[in-house]
């Protein structure tokens, strides 16, 4: 039993300091959820080691740690990995023979996070790390696309166009303008020559207006007629809609029950 104690009195603490950017001290902490000073600062160390709360100042102060919103991160990470999985095979079910992927952008730069393809029909598979090129590839440019200006910013930091961009695009001026035109259409398809493949990348975005991952679709040019073409547009948007659909959906009902 007290070992249970423990952790609801950690809990408290967790919640007494959720929200105040500033932190508590140990005896605002200690008044707030009803401590002896003692008691609430051995607990607040413990919760310090694991990372769910973390030290500011001086004077000391603490507030919610990294790992309070790595959890969210893994949550809805997982969450999106489900829908997306789901919505990727249904799509799969009537192009099937164009690839799907969902890709996601980390630190300005673009992974693929989990494929399907002709190839493994019916089979999701999962790619961690596989980046794929910030200037080529539609994905990369669609979230170059929706970027804030910070992000903008350290994107030509980190890949700089004269010795990444250039081989692709004439000058900034056309990638600006092409840029333009996805934010216009609301998905992204660049059409480099010599490109051995058609694709291009749609936006799933989260309640807040945010472009949080994207769905990308790929076919070999080969054979690919222009009623095929507009399929893969028409059942690419479809899929990112409805992940789209689906995670707000979530998101709503898990911001309705907590205010419940």
């Amino acid at each position: 039993m007290a070992s249970v104690q423990s952790l609801q009195r950690a809990f408290k603490i967790l919640y007494h300091v959720a929200g105040r950017r500033d932190g508590c001290s140990v005896a605002e902490i200690a008044v707030g959820v009803g401590l002896k000073e003692i008691t609430a600062y051995k607990l607040i160390r413990t919760l310090e080691a694991e990372k769910f709360l973390q030290r500011l100042g001086p004077p000391l102060r603490f507030t919610l740690g990294h790992s309070v919103h790595e959890l969210k991160y893994l949550d809805d990470e997982r969450v999106l990995l489900t829908e997306a999985g789901k919505a990727m095979l249904a799509a799969q079910r009537e192009l099937p023979d164009a690839s799907f992927v969902l890709l996601q952008v980390e630190g300005g730069d673009t992974y693929q996070r989990m494929r399907v393809d002709p190839e493994h029909y019916g089979r999701l598979q999962r790619m961690r790390d596989y980046q794929v090129h910030s200037y080529e590839k539609a994905s990369s440019l669609l979230f170059l696309a929706y970027s804030s200006p910070e992000e903008n910013e350290h994107f030509f930091a980190k890949h700089s166009f004269g010795e990444e961009g250039q081989a692709f695009w004439k000058s900034r001026f056309e990638l600006d303008h092409f840029l333009a035109g996805v934010r216009r259409r609301g998905w992204s398809q660049p059409d480099f020559k010599n490109d051995i493949y058609y694709r291009l990348a749609v936006p799933i975005w989260s309640p807040s207006g945010k472009v949080i991952s994207c769905i990308g679709c790929f076919a070999e040019h080969t054979g690919l007629t222009k009623v095929k073409k507009r399929q893969m547009i028409r059942q690419c948007c479809r899929t990112a809609q409805a992940i789209t659909d689906t995670m707000r959906s979530l998101w709503t009902d898990l911001s309705f029950r907590k205010q419940v």
